[in-house]
């Protein structure tokens, strides 16, 4: 259930224009309580995948959807829904073929109401496995 000392704000998409040049196009929302005291709401990132020219077609570049995350007071009203529909349009508009997200078992529902769906499993090869770092 929202916590209703919590609104959110109307959402501030930051495009890659508006951010750094290196900086990744991010998405957020922030909300205030009562107290007018910030708080981030949701965010997510998207980070671009270059191509290279592919002749006699368009090669736009893939888009890898990450650390997408919605406050627990904020989801399921429609939030990180009206966040990823943000993305997809900015997406189009700059002309991306594909937009790929690697989600968690709990967030699979979610991004397939996105939109995303299940193509063949791609290959990969791990170079370094992530793992931990030593505190």
């Amino acid at each position: 259930m929202t916590d209703p000392s919590l609104a959110p704000s109307a959402l501030a998409p930051l495009s890659p224009a508006a951010a750094e040049p290196s900086a990744l196009p991010r998405w957020y929302s922030h909300a205030y309580n009562r107290a007018e005291l910030y708080r981030l709401a949701a965010a997510m990132w998207l980070h671009t995948v270059p191509r290279i020219p592919v002749p006699g077609k368009r090669a736009g570049p893939i888009g890898y959807l990450t650390n997408v995350y919605v406050e627990p007071a904020h989801r399921n009203a429609g939030l990180g829904a009206e966040m990823v529909d943000q993305v997809t349009v900015w997406c189009r508009t700059e002309g991306f073929s594909t937009v790929i997200v690697w989600p968690t078992a709990r967030s699979r529902s979610f991004s397939r109401r996105g939109g995303f769906s299940r193509l063949e499993e791609p290959l990969v090869l791990d170079v370094e496995p992530d793992t931990p770092l030593e505190r």
